[in-house]
């Protein structure tokens, strides 16, 4: 009897087992290769929101980035950071442009908003407002 080697290609687990392979290698080598911010679109900059009973917190990361190259804005409703890092390599230099916008609450002390660069990342402290801190309440 004549043994034949079975490889079932066909197969559904590997029909989908190739499928997220191709999907994740055609995302990691499109968009994650890459440096930070290079291709990536201005959303995807990293942001986190919070805030304390004084104080609203905007921390962005930008990993190497100068702070003569970021910019802070802070319109009505929104805070803007807008910035460019560059890199050099042996003779060229390149240089990658990005722009962040998020929402922020109202009720912000707009002259006391602070902005803080610190090993790539930078913080904002935007202020609340007297009227927009909470305010205890005794029930009697």
């Amino acid at each position: 009897m004549k043994l034949i080697r079975y490889s079932n290609k066909n197969d559904y687990s590997n029909a989908l087992e190739r499928w997220f392979d191709r999907a994740f290698s055609e995302l990691w080598s499109n968009r994650w290769s890459t440096l930070p911010f290079e291709g990536l679109r201005t959303s995807e900059v990293p942001v986190d929101l919070y805030e304390d009973a004084d104080n609203f917190y905007a921390r962005f990361e930008l990993p190497g980035v100068q702070k003569k190259d970021l910019k802070v804005e802070l319109k009505k409703d929104s805070l803007t950071v807008v910035g460019e890092r560059k890199r050099k390599d042996k003779e060229e230099e390149q240089s990658y442009a990005f722009t962040r916008t998020v929402s922020i609450p109202e009720g912000v002390k707009a002259d006391s908003v602070k902005a803080q660069l610190q090993e790539g990342l930078l913080t904002v402290t935007l202020p609340k407002a007297e009227q927009s801190k909470p305010k205890s309440i005794t029930v009697n």
